[in-house]
């Protein structure tokens, strides 16, 4: 699926709601990311890279506008998206979305503990980015930013961390069994974003971005993917006693009351 008629890409340079690439944040950070380029190939790369590593990946809401995801420095997959493409049209390159439905509970691999995985659900959207550059679409996806690759690829292949020359595709080491479907270019994803979320909500997310700072911070080596979970219990608790056990907690209540409802 795509939106692209005839290599018509005038959409793919207008603003909207959620990519408000008029915005003067938005243009006056994309002229100072390409300050002293010289093509755009050059300054999409340097987009790509410094939505990359200056948006850290977070869990949260994934309503929200290129310039607010900008002021607040963060976001999931989705907003990096959102970030990049209005970055990329504020400096006259066209841009759009890529739309995965992906196995909610495996894409991520082994780096998602069961005890997030139980409150996925079964199919999920990932959310990348593109460019229209010399011809032709290239498929770009900044989600891992370098600390929280660095940290997690040797063991966790799908956070390996996404290099770009500007010319072919950059995405990220997805086990293709996951992939269910791909629609790339989309001009907009507004119909996406204005849908309610019903998983990344409350101590989901706070535990799962709790999460991210302890694989962000975690300096011992990960050699069997079992330990994993019993380390970032324990730095939970030593850190973050209240939301441990409110977290776990609430995982209790969530599995008893799936237990009530399947009698």
């Amino acid at each position: 699926m795509s939106d692209v008629n005839n290599q018509n890409l005038e959409n793919f340079l207008k603003p909207s709601h959620y990519c408000d690439c008029d915005s003067e944040n938005i243009i006056n950070k994309a002229k100072e990311i390409t300050a002293n380029c010289k093509t755009n190939r050059d300054r999409a790369v340097k987009i790509f890279y410094w939505v990359r590593d200056n948006i850290p990946y977070t869990f949260g809401r994934w309503d929200k506008k290129a310039s607010v995801i900008l002021n607040e420095k963060k976001g999931m997959c989705t907003s990096k998206a959102v970030l990049l493409v209005s970055l990329l049209r504020a400096v006259g390159i066209p841009a759009g979305f890529g739309v995965l439905e992906v196995k909610g509970r495996e894409y991520l691999g082994v780096i998602a503990l069961s005890i997030f995985t139980k409150v996925i659900k079964k199919t999920s959207i990932h959310i990348y980015g593109g460019a229209f550059l010399n011809g032709k679409w290239v498929k770009i996806d900044p989600s891992a930013d370098y600390l929280l690759s660095a940290k997690t690829s040797y063991f966790n292949p799908t956070t390996q961390l996404v290099d770009w020359d500007g010319r072919a595709d950059a995405m990220e080491n997805l086990d293709k069994n996951h992939i269910l479907k791909d629609s790339f270019p989309l001009s907009d994803i507004n119909n996406f974003l204005q849908k309610k979320p019903k998983t990344a909500t409350g101590f989901v997310v706070k535990a799962g971005n709790l999460y991210l700072d302890f694989l962000r911070q975690n300096d011992q080596k990960i050699n069997d993917i079992t330990e994993l979970e019993l380390l970032f219990r324990k730095w939970l608790k030593k850190n973050h006693f209240w939301s441990y056990y409110s977290f776990f907690l609430a995982i209790k209540y969530r599995r008893l009351k799936l237990k009530l409802q399947a009698k």
